[in-house]
């Protein structure tokens, strides 16, 4: 799950590098320039989207876990079957 993680925020990651070492490297005209940041805009919020999701994921397993499971009866059901 870490690597699927992982490989999800690095591709958001990987474009606002990319446009931003770009427009550091190169001048642009403004057009292009607010094209550029627009795109690094988007993807800065999709890997928020997606860190959030991430720590709500956490935070659902967190709630969900082995100490909450006790014995269960399973006459009543056997019986009901």
């Amino acid at each position: 799950m870490i690597s699927a993680v992982s490989h999800e925020m690095r591709t958001p990651l990987t474009a606002m590098l990319g446009f931003l070492e770009y427009l550091m490297d190169n001048p642009v005209e403004h057009d292009q320039l607010i094209s550029s940041l627009e795109t690094v805009h988007k993807e800065t919020v999709r890997l928020g989207v997606l860190i959030d999701n991430f720590l709500d994921l956490q935070t659902m397993k967190e709630r969900v876990s082995l100490r909450d499971v006790g014995p269960v009866s399973i006459q009543p059901l056997l019986t009901e079957v």
